[in-house]
């Protein structure tokens, strides 16, 4: 019988896609079902470049080429040749829409906390590659003022107040979706709670609850080494900063994509009113539904996940739901994709709520004053 050999050939691989784990792939004479493990940060790379990278399989050690390949700029930033207004608070990824998996390696030109008042011209360069994006640049610091008694909050129910929100913001139903709990009263409000949505991130809420319950089950610690790293480093990477490459490797270590999606995240909730019953395997589509029992799950199990809740805290801070709500406690995970925004957080007012909040074709800055209007509609009722 022959033994496995590397590949001769260079193999291509395009910066940020799904690191490849089928043996074949680098391998000659192996079967299609194998698979190769290895050092996932070894396709962290800042740009093109040819380099060996080092694999195992059955116990035996290979390298091969790799051919590493800038993605297109144009596929992974959208700008348009009108001028974009952008709130000299918020953040570039609100008019950039740069594709997440590549948010981190964009460089910008300008400091968005070095923006002026007016129209301003920002480059964004990512791999070499560069696009620019005129900007009007303009101060919203009264309109958080404007909101708070926009609405007849006291009054009229939290649908109606997001429905009243979304046409004075020119957007439609459809675009958002959520699921609201209020902990203390047991109050449910939803909206499209059970309309497929783009995941984003937010799987990776169920996937850090998931590594969690199995470091109890099979003797882990956070200094375990796992895929030649702690898990401590792992979970922080998943959850405070996103890390889509660390994210995948969790996800082939305890059992794969359809594994954990179909069954084990089912253990956190179910939707039984949708087609999606977690998190679509095949499209990472979901449901805010879902996500309202996964965060109903963490509140009610607090004490299983002292690490997971740790670093939903230090989450991006000040972006997302805590954009214009910076002086509320807020344990958060969002999801970014395309044009999709979404947050699952515990704001801790002083009655704590739960929200599962999935929107579409929104901005950051709408995002956050949707969440600002949210917030004050529970403010004012939390006792209700």
């Amino acid at each position: 019988m022959k033994r496995p050999f590397a590949k001769a050939e260079k193999i291509d691989y395009v910066i940020g896609d799904t690191v490849p784990l089928q043996a074949k792939v680098y391998l000659g004479n192996v079967s299609d079902d194998s698979t190769v493990s290895m050092d996932m940060t070894q396709f962290q790379v800042s740009e093109a470049m040819e380099k060996k990278i080092n694999l195992t399989y059955q116990g035996t050690s290979y390298k091969v080429n790799i051919n590493f390949i800038a993605p297109d700029i144009n596929q992974l930033i959208k700008v348009s040749d009108r001028v974009q207004d952008f709130v000299i608070s918020g953040n570039y990824q609100s008019v950039f829409g740069v594709d997440e998996r590549y948010a981190k390696d964009v460089t910008y030109s300008i400091p968005s906390d070095q923006l002026k008042l007016g129209e301003q011209t920002v480059s964004a360069t990512l791999y070499g590659q560069t696009v620019s994006q005129k900007l009007y640049v303009y101060d919203d610091s009264n309109d958080m003022g404007r909101l708070s008694i926009r609405y007849d909050y006291a009054n009229q129910d939290l649908t109606t107040i997001v429905k009243q929100y979304l046409t004075d913001e020119k957007l439609t139903t459809n675009q958002v979706a959520f699921s609201y709990v209020n902990t203390a009263t047991k109050k449910v409000v939803q909206m499209n709670e059970n309309q497929s949505m783009i995941a984003g991130s937010t799987y990776k809420l169920p996937l850090s609850m998931f590594v969690e319950d199995e470091m109890k089950t099979r003797g882990y610690t956070l200094n375990t080494i796992v895929l030649g790293t702690p898990l401590k480093e792992l979970l922080e990477q998943t959850i405070v900063e996103s890390s889509n490459h660390t994210a995948e490797m969790l996800v082939e270590y305890f059992g794969g994509f359809y594994n954990l999606y179909q069954q084990k995240f089912g253990v956190y909730g179910k939707n039984e009113h949708a087609s999606i019953k977690t998190i679509d395997v095949d499209t990472n589509r979901t449901t805010a539904y879902y996500f309202k029992q996964v965060l109903e799950y963490v509140w009610a199990n607090q004490d299983k996940y002292p690490y997971l809740i740790g670093y939903l805290k230090e989450a991006t801070p000040n972006r997302y739901y805590e954009m214009y709500l910076q002086r509320v406690d807020i344990w958060h995970k969002y999801g970014l994709y395309d044009d999709a925004i979404n947050d699952v957080a515990i704001v801790h007012e002083r009655n704590p709520y739960l929200i599962a909040l999935y929107t579409q074709g929104l901005t950051e800055y709408q995002f956050g004053k949707l969440a600002y209007v949210i917030n004050e509609w529970h403010r004012i009722n939390q006792d209700k």
